[in-house]
This record gives structure tokens, C-alpha cells and sequence, in this order.
């Protein structure tokens, strides 16, 4: 049997925001094993599975690997376990866990298991306190997380330091979105607005000095947006900001929170991701949509604001029908009639050539079929250079693909990637057809063909490692 290591925060750092941030109970963690096995089983692929378990599944041969064995989503038992995460060094998986015995209420906590040497951390984040977004630092020392405060009246962010086994809250705020910096020094926080609540939230640059973390508030009100996200330099972070007239903007910020530079005018509600590269922001101009997130216009722009033009970053503007270009809603360019629309998720491929995107529909209900109205999916393949598009399905997604990622996928992909380290594949959670059940699929950017690998639920690749 592998080793197991458990350790469990007794007490929570009182809120730097809050006066009073209540003491955990000390009490044990629920005890369980691990499946024995080798570290040479692990796979490059972690997801739930529909028992509830973690697993990892091997690209090429498609064997699954179980990380744990308690939970059992339709047996009863008193476990549940999701929001597997790789740690960026890929020898460790986060995954966080519900423990609700009879008459108790229900507990929760982080679990990171090394899966080299078998061991686990524990560490409870509250009672009825269940951690979202749960996000590792680049030093791989640290994991922050978002919960509900003990009196449920606001949003805790929390960081936990694995080598000294403490925690602190750093921010309160609801809903609250963040984003590390590269380099660990920093992080990007928005709190008080999103697609959901609208505008007027605020920004924070919270630092680490003297054992403490402190978060300064940015003299900035937020627009609809969500995630913050640092660009890989760490030097610059766009967000959006409410914006005089009809329009909002969309803003780059120096690390030390200063506003560096307005880029973009924006319709509503955005998204943004950087391009490895750095030199690139793709974003979606849209607004909320009625499933949850965003949709809207996906667009591109430089470093400064400008479209990318035949002279700019990486030698190639986009010239193709597909998708639009241009600092403003109103802007075109001669390749960029019509625009990208009707996008609610998208990610760049790990070499920034390539941008995989989602846009949904509705699939009507077919009385005869007995079958009720679904959503219903295109995934897209863009390159980011010309501007060639490849498109598979429509397909009918997984129900936690749409529900949990697609509305909060700018938060998500903070620390989950669905692309392959190498640009190849890129990872579609959709129904399957024969059995309706929450596929995993491999996906060719080049070919568009897809193998199902496995049926699970929130599917991410592990980082490239030496």
C-alpha cells in the first residue's frame, strides 16, 4: 500500500479585510486509502469520474489510472471528489473533497497527492465552506482557493502554503476572480463583478512582505469581466474598466497597479487570455448569456492595443473571414467581415498558433424521440496567424463542462489546460452518442477527428515536464 501522508490546518489566519475569520475545529480528517499503484501508471490526462473518483487516463492507449477509490457519486457513500488540478510541475494532483456523514454537516478540503511517492496533504477548508477555483501558484508551493466566509455573506480568497502548512485570507469580496503573476510575486484579484453582477466592482494587487499578504485596492472600478490575467512576462495585466460613455475599456495595468495603458473599447462583458508569447490579448466583446458566462465577439489585438498586422508580433495578422480585429466594437479590417460571434469559451494552444473556441446553440426537443431541449456545441480551431478555421460537431456537452467551466473558463484556465503540451489534441467533454454519457475526447486540431478516451467530467492535460 503507498504511503500516506495526512496533515490537517488546525487554525485559519484571521482576514486582513476582517476582524474575525473563525477557528476550525481541529478535528481528524475522515480516513480513506489510495489505490496501489505505480507512479509509471499515471497518466497525462486527470478528470472525475462519474463515480466521483479521480483518475488519470493515458493519452496514447487510453488506461485509466484511479487516484482515489472511496467516492461513490450514485453508491452514497459519504465522499465526493472533483476540481482535479495538475501542480505546474506535474508530480503533484489537487483535487478537493465533501466528507457528509449522518447528522453531521458537511466538511471540506483540499487534498494534493504526490504521485511519485504516494503521499497527501490535507487540509480542510471549512465547514459548508466548499473551495472553487482552486488554483496552484507557479512556485508550486502554494495553492489559493475561493470559499464562502463562515457566515455566508461574502467570498473568501485564501492561499495555503504547502511547506508551512499555514493559510491566510487575503481578500473578501463577492464573487472574487484572480490570476497569479509568473513569477509567484503577485496576484491580480477583481472582485464585486462579473457577467452575473454586472459593474462597479473593484481591483486589488495583493503582495507578499513580511510573512503576510497585503492587497491594495487599484483607484479603478471594474466593468463586466471577471478574471484579471497577467500576461506571461508579469509585467502588464488587462482587465476592463467602466467606461465614460456606452462603451467600457479594456486596460492594461503595470504590476505595481498603475494603469498602463488603454487599449480597446468594449461592447459589455469581456473575457481576456494572453498569448504565450505575450505579445497578444485574444478576448470576447459580448455580454452575460442566459446559461451562465459570457458570449460575444472573440478579437485579437497587440501588445499595444493594435490589431496584428502583416509587420507585427509573430510575422502575420489574421486575414481570414473568421474572426475579428480591431481596438473598438466598431472597427473592422479588410479580413474581418463578418466577425468571430457567438463565442462563450475559448483557449489558446501552448505554442500561441492556435485558438480552440466554443460557440453554443439550442437543440430543439424531439417529442417523438422523447428527448427534452439541450444546448449544443461547435468547437472551433482558429489560427491565430491566418486566420483558417477548422470546426467539429455540433456536439452536445457534458453537463459540468457547460455548468462549470464554460461560465467561469477565464478562471478555469488559469490552472487546467485542454490543450496538449505539444498543440496537437485539445480535450472535448461532450455526451457521447451511443450512451449519454459525460465523454472525453481527443480532438486532432489539424484533422478534427476525435477518439473517446474516457467517460469523466472536467478533463485537463499535465504540464509538459523535464
Amino acid at each position: 500500500m503507498n504511503r500516506i501522508h495526512l496533515r490537517l490546518l488546525s487554525v485559519f489566519a484571521l482576514s486582513v479585510f476582517a476582524a474575525g475569520c473563525a477557528v476550525m475545529d481541529p478535528a481528524t480528517p475522515p480516513s480513506f486509502e489510495v489505490p496501489d499503484r505505480s507512479p509509471t501508471d499515471v497518466g497525462e490526462i486527470v478528470y472525475t469520474g462519474e463515480d466521483g473518483n479521480i483518475y488519470t487516463v493515458d493519452a496514447a492507449s487510453g488506461e485509466p489510472t484511479a487516484i482515489t477509490i472511496q467516492s461513490e457519486r450514485r453508491g452514497g457513500r459519504p465522499y465526493d471528489f472533483v476540481q482535479p488540478m495538475w501542480s505546474p510541475d506535474g508530480t503533484r494532483i489537487s483535487y478537493t473533497g465533501k466528507f457528509f456523514p449522518d447528522g453531521e454537516r458537511r466538511r471540506h478540503f483540499i487534498y494534493v497527492n504526490n504521485v511519485e511517492t504516494g503521499d497527501i496533504r490535507v487540509h480542510e477548508t471549512g465547514v459548508n465552506q466548499p473551495p472553487v477555483y482552486v488554483q496552484w501558484a507557479p512556485d508550486g508551493r502554494r495553492i489559493s482557493y475561493a470559499r464562502t466566509s463562515a457566515t455566508g455573506a461574502t467570498v473568501e480568497l485564501v492561499i495555503w502554503d504547502l511547506e508551512t502548512d499555514e493559510s491566510q485570507v487575503v481578500l473578501t469580496g463577492r464573487p472574487i476572480f484572480w490570476d497569479w503573476a509568473p513569477d509567484g510575486s503577485y496576484l491580480a484579484a477583481n472582485t464585486g463583478a462579473s457577467a452575473f453582477t454586472g459593474s462597479g466592482g473593484t481591483l486589488h494587487v495583493i503582495t507578499h512582505q513580511n510573512d503576510r499578504y497585503e492587497a491594495r485596492e487599484l483607484p479603478a472600478s471594474t466593468a463586466f469581466f471577471q478574471t484579471p490575467v497577467v500576461n506571461p512576462a508579469g509585467d502588464v495585466f488587462a482587465a476592463s474598466l467602466q467606461g465614460s460613455g456606452v462603451t467600457n475599456r479594456v486596460v492594461f495595468f503595470g504590476r505595481d497597479g498603475r494603469e498602463y495603458e488603454e487599449v480597446a473599447a468594449i461592447s459589455s462583458a469581456g473575457a481576456f487570455a494572453w498569448s504565450p508569447d505575450g505579445e497578444r490579448l485574444a478576448y470576447l466583446d459580448g455580454s452575460s448569456w442566459q446559461s451562465g458566462g459570457l458570449i460575444g465577439t472573440l478579437r485579437i489585438i497587440d501588445r499595444h492595443g493594435l490589431p496584428p498586422t502583416a509587420g507585427g508580433p509573430r510575422g502575420g495578422g489574421i486575414t481570414a473571414a473568421a474572426i475579428s480585429t480591431g481596438p473598438s466594437p466598431a472597427s473592422t479590417t479588410a479580413g474581418s467581415d463578418p466577425p468571430l460571434t457567438g463565442v462563450n469559451s475559448f483557449s489558446w494552444s501552448p505554442d500561441g498558433s492556435l485558438i480552440a473556441y466554443f460557440q453554443p446553440s439550442i437543440l430543439p426537443a424531439d417529442q417523438e424521440a422523447g428527448t427534452r431541449q439541450r444546448w449544443q456545441n461547435v468547437l472551433g480551431i482558429i489560427e491565430s496567424d491566418t486566420g483558417r478555421v477548422r470546426r467539429l460537431g455540433p456536439v452536445v456537452p457534458s453537463v459540468e463542462f457547460y455548468g462549470t467551466y464554460v461560465p467561469f473558463f477565464d478562471q478555469y484556465n488559469r490552472s487546467g489546460a485542454i490543450w496538449s503540451p505539444d498543440s496537437r489534441y485539445v480535450l472535448l467533454n461532450s455526451q457521447t452518442e451511443d450512451e449519454n454519457r459525460p465523454g472525453i475526447y481527443l480532438v486532432d486540431a489539424e484533422t478534427m477527428e476525435r477518439e473517446l478516451i474516457a467517460h469523466g467530467h472536467m478533463p485537463f492535460w499535465r504540464p509538459e515536464t523535464d
